[in-house]
């Protein structure tokens, strides 16, 4: 999934996938990037990149099935 938009003549792009998926988890990997709209040259930086569990779990506090 990717998303951009402009801040601080500025164009940002943030990344995200699916890196692996298990039984009641997955892992996502997240990246945000910028890139400077003023002319000066194109130069694309990394600002943020992390991994990101997500678990499922049901309104008794148990994990679930990722689908």
């Amino acid at each position: 999934m990717e998303f951009h938009y402009l801040a601080d003549q500025r164009q940002v792009t943030l990344r995200s996938s699916v890196n692996r998926s298990f039984t009641s988890s997955m892992e996502v990997g997240v990246s945000i990037t910028h890139q400077s709209m003023t002319g000066d040259g194109e130069r694309t930086e990394n600002a943020l990149r992390a991994y990101v569990t997500m678990v499922d779990v049901d309104e008794a506090g148990r994990a679930g099935q990722v689908p």
